[in-house]
C-alpha cells in the first residue's frame, strides 16, 4: 500500500522488457489547470492542511541522460520527465530522488522507497521486484579503447578487465553468459567512464546512448568504439517491491495514461531539440498568472501566514548562521587533523562504513609503494595483499563497526614487514560508527626480538635435554605417541602434552608411508616429509630402534629437519645453471667481438669516405643530405658493434674516475626528455665513492635500462634510478667471481608489467627479446651485462610478475677523485706534420690515409709492423705521429710498439683498432702510448684526437 502524507524513499536503474502499448489517455484543459491549482491554494488558505499523496522515487545521480543530477543536485533525464507525465496523469505527487545506484535498490528493498523509476527486467531481480510494462528500449553495447582491434563480442574479452556497473544487468550478463571474465564493478557510471578515459580500463560495457553522453562530455568520444552489434537490447519498466501489488497497480495505472507518442516526445527533447522549443510557453503563461493570482487571494485572505512564514524565515536564518558556524567548525577540526596525522611517524588510513579509503598520510604510501591518489575515494584499498589477509583486515573493520568499540592486531606484510594496527572508531552524535581511523605502526624490529628470544630459549631447552634432534617414543602396532622430547615440540609446534595424544601419522605428509615404516621396523627410513602445526611441510631424515618397553613394542625415532640441506643442494644447482650461464656468454661474447672487430673496419671505410666527400661539399649541394644520411647510418652501425663489443667484454674505451650521481641524473634527464609518459625520479645518495668506469659504456647501460623499462610500462608509470655506497662481502660477492670490498650500487627499478622466472633466467642472453618482431634487436640487456662485468662489478635483476623488475649494478668504488666531463666540439682541426699509418687492412689503410692528407698531414703508408719499423728507423725525427693498428699479422701492434719506442723513447703513437681496449692494448698505453681511437671514426674525431696528441707538451 503507498504512503499517503508521510515521505518516502525511492531508487531507479536499467529495465525492461519488450513494450505494450496501451489505450486511454487522460489529457487536462488549461482551464482545467487553473480551477484545480486555484482549488488547491483555496483549500490550503482556509485551513484544509492534509497534505497530497505522493510517492517517492529514486534514480541513479550518474545515467545521464537517462536520468542523473545536475549541478545543483536536481534530478534530471528522460526517466525524470516521464514520471512527471505520469504525475501529472495521475494527480499523485512524485518525489524523485538520484542517489548511487547500488544505495537505491537497497532502499527498495528495505521498504524505504516507493518504486524503482526505470530498470531491466532479470531474473535475478523478479525474485525481489514486480514490474510495470516497458516504456523504453535500450540497446548495450562493449565499448573499447581505439588502439585494441577484433572485439566483436562476448569470446572477445578473454584476457581483458572489463568495467560493469554493480548491480546493473551487464555484471549479471556477463556472470551468466561469459563466467571466466575478469570484472571490475563500479559504483556510479562517471567513475566506470573517468576510469577509462585515465587509462586505468581499456573496455566496459554501458547502455550505449549513456555511455556516449559522458564520452561526449569529456571529449573523448572518437578514442572509444563499440561493437556494431549490441551486446544486447532490453526495456525499461517500472519497479516496485515484490508483494506490493497495490503500488505496482497505482505505477501501472499512470503508465496506462501515457502513449508511445508522449514518451517519443520526451525522448526527442533530450536528443534532438533545444531548451528553447521544449518550453511550453503558452501552458507557462497560463500556470504562471494561475500561481500569481492564487498569491493574491492568499495574501488577502490570511494575513496571519505571512507572519508565520517570516517567523518560519528568520528561524531558518538563524539555523543557516548556526550550520555555517559549524561548518567552520568542522573546516578547523580537519585543518588541525591533516597537520597531526600528515606529520605523523605511523601510518593512518579513515575509512568509510563501505571500506572505502577516505583519507591516507604519506607513511601509508613508504609501507605500500602506491601513491594515494590511486586508492582515495575508490571503491576499495587493494595494495596487493594476500586474499587470506585482506579478509582478516575486513573482518577487524567489520568488527569495530559493528561493536563500537577500538580493535588491535599485528599481521605480517608480503615483504617480511610486521605491522601492528590499531583501528578507533569515530562515531556521530546519536552513538553511532560512522567512519574508523586506523594507525599503523610498523614492529618489524620487535618481532624479530621476539623470535631471537624464542630460539635462545629453544636453545637453552635443547642443550638441557642433550638431544637436538626430535625423539618419539611409538608404539608398533598403533603408531602411538608414547612420549617426545622438548626439540619435538619446538620441530612440529604442538606441546608435549598434544603430542602424547597423537600418532605419528598425524605429523606426517605422507601417512601411509609412515605407517608402512613402523610396521616394518626400518633402522633407516629415507627423507620423508613431515607436517607442522601450522601446516607447513618440510623434509626429514629418520633414525629407528626398536625394543619392548613396558610390555609394548615400541621403536624409537630420531628425526631431523634436514630443510637446510635440501635449500643448500638446490642452491648448488642454481650456482651451476648460473655457471654455464656464464660460461655460455663468454662464448657468445668471445663471437660477437670477431664480428663487431671486422664490421667496424667495413664501416671505417664507408664512414672514413663520406666524411671525406662531405668535407669537400659546399654545405647546399644536391647530394650532401643523402651523404649526411649515409654517415649518421654508419654511426648507427657503428653503435650496434659497441652493444656487440660490450657483449664481448672486449674491454673499455676511456676510464676516467667518475661520480656516478652525476652520471644517473644526466642519463634520466637525457631519457625523461623523450618519455613524458612515465615518471622518472632519482634518488642519489649523499658523497657517493668515485669509480673509474667508461662513460660512454656507462651512460649505454643506464639508457638500455631504462629503454627496457619503458616497454615494460606500456601504460605509463614510475621509474627511480637510486645510488647507495655498500660494502660487499666474500659470501655476497662469490657467485659472482669479483673481489669483496666497497662498492657503489645503482638500482634502476619500474612498475611494470614485470617478468616471470622463466624470462629472468634469459635476460642477459644475446637476441634475446620479449618483443615482437623487428621491435627489438635483443642486444640491450646482453650488452649491459658485458659492459658490467668488464668493469668487475654485478649486475642482477629481481622481478615478479605484475611488480615490476629492479635491476641493481655494483661497480667497485675507487679512491680517486671524479673527473670532470670532457667537452665536444665538431670543428675540424687541421695540421701540417708528417703522420705515418700502420695498417694492414687495405680498406682502413687507403680511407684513413685520404683523410690525412685532407686535414693536411704528410702521410707515410706502411702495410705492417716491420714495414713501419723500417720506413722509422731511417729518420725517427722526420715523423711527427705514427698511427697504429692493434691487430695485425706477422708482428702485432704491440710488438711494433716496442720496436718504435726503442728507436726513439719519445716516439709519439696513436693506437688504433676495431676491438675496444682490452688487456693488451691497456699495456701499450701504461707504457706512454698517447691515446687511443676506436675504429671506425669520423674526420673530425680523428682531427681532434691527432690535434689533441701533436698539441700537447
Amino acid at each position: 500500500m503507498f504512503n499517503i502524507g508521510k515521505e518516502m524513499f525511492f531508487s531507479s536503474d536499467r529495465a525492461g522488457r519488450k513494450e505494450t502499448p496501451r489505450p486511454g489517455r487522460r489529457r487536462l484543459t488549461a482551464w482545467g489547470w487553473v480551477t484545480g491549482l486555484l482549488l488547491l491554494i483555496g483549500m490550503g488558505t482556509v485551513g484544509f492542511a492534509s497534505e497530497p499523496r505522493r510517492i517517492v522515487v529514486v534514480g541513479d545521480s550518474t545515467y545521464a541522460p537517462m536520468e542523473f543530477a545536475d549541478a545543483e543536485g536536481n534530478p534530471r533525464g528522460i526517466v525524470v520527465d516521464i514520471w512527471r507525465l505520469w504525475e501529472e496523469r495521475t494527480g499523485v505527487r512524485v518525489d524523485y530522488r538520484t542517489m548511487d545506484w547500488t544505495d537505491a535498490l537497497k532502499a527498495v528493498e528495505n521498504g524505504q522507497a516507493d518504486a524503482v523509476g526505470g530498470f531491466f527486467y532479470s531474473n535475478r531481480r523478479a525474485t525481489s521486484y514486480e514490474f510495470s510494462p516497458p516504456f523504453l528500449e535500450i540497446s548495450t553495447s562493449i565499448f573499447f579503447d581505439e588502439n585494441i582491434y577484433g572485439i566483436k563480442g562476448l569470446k572477445d574479452l578473454h584476457g581483458f578487465r572489463v568495467g560493469v556497473m554493480h548491480q546493473d544487468y551487464a555484471e549479471e550478463f556477463l556472470q551468466t553468459h561469459a563466467p571466466e571474465t575478469e570484472v571490475v564493478a563500479f559504483t556510479s557510471t562517471t567513475d566506470m567512464i573517468q576510469a577509462a578515459v585515465n587509462g586505468e580500463l581499456r573496455i566496459f560495457i554501458a547502455d550505449t546512448p549513456v555511455a556516449l553522453f559522458y564520452l561526449a562530455g569529456l571529449n573523448r568520444k572518437n578514442t572509444f568504439r563499440f561493437t556494431s552489434t549490441p551486446l544486447y537490447t532490453n526495456q525499461f519498466q517500472a519497479g516496485v517491491k515484490k508483494g506490493n501489488r497495490e503500488m505496482l497497480a497505482l505505477v501501472n495505472s499512470g503508465f496506462d495514461e501515457i502513449s508511445k507518442a508522449d514518451i517519443e516526445a520526451i525522448r526527442h527533447r533530450w536528443t534532438g531539440v533545444s531548451w528553447a522549443e521544449r518550453i511550453p510557453w503558452r501552458w507557462l503563461a497560463v500556470i504562471v498568472g494561475s500561481a500569481l493570482l492564487a498569491a493574491v487571494l492568499a495574501a488577502l485572505g490570511n494575513l496571519g501566514l505571512r507572519r508565520r512564514i517570516a517567523a518560519a524565515t528568520a528561524d531558518l536564518e538563524d539555523k543557516r548562521r548556526q550550520l555555517e558556524a559549524s561548518e567552520k567548525t568542522s573546516r578547523e577540526n580537519e585543518q588541525r587533523f591533516r597537520t597531526l596525522t600528515e606529520n605523523a611517524d605511523d601510518g593512518i588510513v579513515r575509512f568509510d562504513r563501505a571500506f572505502h579509503p577516505l583519507y591516507a598520510n604519506p607513511v601509508v604510501e613508504s609501507f605500500t609503494g602506491i601513491p594515494r591518489d590511486a586508492y582515495i575515494g575508490k571503491k576499495q584499498f587493494k595494495p596487493g595483499l594476500p586474499k587470506a589477509l585482506e579478509t582478516r583486515l575486513e573482518q577487524a573493520l567489520a568488527r569495530v563497526f559493528e561493536t563500537g568499540e577500538k580493535h588491535r592486531l599485528e599481521f605480517e606484510l608480503p615483504s617480511g614487514t610486521w605491522i601492528d594496527w590499531l583501528l578507533i572508531p569515530e562515531k556521530t552524535a546519536d552513538g553511532s560508527v560512522d567512519t574508523i581511523l586506523t594507525s599503523a605502526r610498523e614492529i618489524t624490529d620487535r618481532k624479530h626480538y621476539e623470535q631471537n628470544l624464542r630460539e635462545s630459549e629453544e636453545k637453552y631447552r635443547q642443550l638441557f635435554e642433550m638431544e637436538s634432534d626430535a625423539i618419539f617414543l611409538i608404539e608398533k602396532d598403533s603408531g602411538r605417541i608414547l612420549d617426545a622430547n622438548t626439540a619435538a615440540e619446538t620441530l612440529y609446534g604442538y606441546p608435549r602434552k598434544a603430542l602424547v595424544q597423537m600418532c605419528n601419522r598425524d605429523l606426517s605428509a605422507e601417512p601411509e608411508q609412515t605407517t608402512r615404516a613402523t610396521v616394518s621396523q626400518l633402522e633407516k627410513i629415507p627423507v620423508r616429509y613431515h607436517r607442522k602445526k601450522d601446516g607447513t611441510i618440510f623434509p626429514v631424515e629418520i633414525g629407528a630402534s626398536h625394543f619392548t618397553w613396558q610390555g609394548h613394542e615400541v621403536h624409537v625415532a630420531a628425526i631431523r629437519d634436514i630443510s637446510f640441506r635440501v635449500k643448500a643442494e638446490g642452491e648448488k644447482k642454481r650456482l651451476e645453471a648460473q655457471f654455464h650461464q656464464a660460461q655460455r656468454l663468454e662464448s657468445l661474447g668471445t663471437l660477437a667481438g670477431g664480428i663487431a672487430h671486422d664490421f667496424n673496419n667495413l664501416l671505417m671505410g664507408i664512414l672514413g669516405r663520406t666524411s671525406l666527400i662531405l668535407a669537400e661539399l659546399a654545405p647546399d649541394h644536391p647530394h650532401g643530405e643523402h651523404l649526411r644520411g649515409i654517415e649518421s647510418l654508419s654511426k648507427s652501425a657503428a653503435d650496434l658493434t659497441r652493444q656487440l663489443l660490450g657483449l664481448a667484454r672486449s674491454g673499455k674505451y676511456e676510464v676516467r674516475p667518475t661520480d656516478m650521481n652525476t652520471l644517473v641524473k644526466e642519463t634520466a634527464e637525457m631519457f625523461g626528455r623523450t618519455r613524458k609518459e612515465i615518471q622518472i625520479r632519482t634518488e642519489p645518495c649523499e658523497a657517493p665513492w668515485t669509480v673509474e668506469v667508461d662513460r660512454g659504456q656507462m651512460e649505454q647501460v643506464f639508457l638500455n635500462l631504462c629503454i627496457n623499462a619503458w616497454h615494460a610500462m606500456p601504460g605509463g608509470g614510475s621509474l627511480i634510478l637510486q645510488t647507495a655506497n655498500v660494502c660487499l662481502d666474500e659470501a655476497h660477492v662469490r657467485p659472482f667471481s669479483v673481489a669483496p670490498g666497497n662498492y657503489v650500487k645503482i638500482s634502476v627499478a619500474d612498475t611494470g608489467i614485470g617478468m616471470d622466472p622463466e624470462i629472468q633466467q634469459r635476460i642477459f642472453d644475446p637476441f634475446f627479446t620479449t618483443k615482437e618482431m623487428g621491435r627489438g634487436t635483443g642486444l640491450g640487456l646482453a650488452s649491459a651485462y658485458g659492459i658490467i662485468k668488464n668493469h668487475d662489478g654485478i649486475i642482477q635483476v629481481r622481478s615478479e610478475k605484475g611488480r615490476g623488475a629492479t635491476f641493481t649494478i655494483y661497480l667497485p668504488a675507487s679512491v680517486k677523485a671524479a673527473a670532470p666531463a670532457a667537452n665536444e666540439s665538431n670543428t675540424l682541426k687541421m695540421g701540417t706534420e708528417t703522420v705515418m699509418l700502420v695498417d694492414d687492412e687495405a680498406i682502413i689503410a687507403d680511407v684513413a690515409e685520404a683523410m690525412l692528407t685532407s686535414l693536411g698531414y704528410q702521410v707515410l703508408t706502411a702495410k705492417s709492423g716491420r714495414e713501419a719499423i723500417d720506413l722509422y728507423s731511417r729518420d725517427p725525427s722526420a715523423i711527427d705521429l705514427v698511427v697504429l693498428d692493434m691487430i695485425m699479422p706477422d708482428m702485432s701492434g704491440a710488438e711494433t710498439f716496442d720496436a718504435l719506442r726503442a728507436c726513439n723513447p719519445e716516439a709519439r703513437v696513436l693506437l688504433s683498432s676495431g676491438y675496444s681496449i682490452n688487456g693488451g692494448a691497456t699495456d701499450i698505453l701504461n707504457k706512454g702510448c698517447r691515446g687511443f681511437l676506436q675504429k671506425p671514426f669520423s674526420l673530425t674525431a680523428l682531427s681532434k684526437k691527432i690535434r689533441s696528441i701533436l698539441d700537447a707538451p
